[in-house]
């Protein structure tokens, strides 16, 4: 894939990260504010209400907003920092998948955040041939 087309795949991402996680974020503080009503296992209150929704206090969401701030700079900077903002990025997205199945409930807006995520870490360590690894080489 094209550097270029990389990055701006990689922009909108992380727009769209940062879009739902704030919302999220304002649905912790104003329960009102969200569109994710219970439906079976889907029940986004019961997540986002879990003991398993913040560490040390600080709702994953908005540590979901931080993370892909932090991920502006990474889409320019070289394969070694993408690669180690991806384990970052990948150990969050292990820690909701994991905390969800603990709770026994999924929230829609977690698992949209997931994806994104998850997409951001493939797309950030393509390789021009479209092939997912890792280099040492610096862009």
């Amino acid at each position: 894939m094209d550097v270029n087309k990389r990055r701006k795949i990689l922009y909108v991402l992380v727009i769209l990260g940062l879009i739902i996680a704030a919302y999220e974020t304002v649905d912790i503080f104003n329960p009102s504010v969200f569109v994710c009503p219970p439906n079976g296992i889907f029940n986004c209150g019961d997540v986002l209400s879990s003991p398993y929704s913040s560490i040390l206090g600080i709702p994953l969401s908005a540590l979901g907003f931080i993370l892909m701030l932090l991920a502006i700079p990474m889409i320019q900077k070289s394969n070694d920092v993408r690669f180690f903002w991806s384990i970052a990025a990948a150990g969050a997205l292990l820690y909701s998948v994991v905390s969800m199945a603990i709770i026994g409930h999924i929230c829609e807006w977690c698992s949209a955040l997931d994806a994104v995520i998850l997409s951001t870490i493939v797309v950030a360590n393509m390789k021009a041939s479209g092939s997912v690894i890792h280099e040492t080489a610096h862009n």
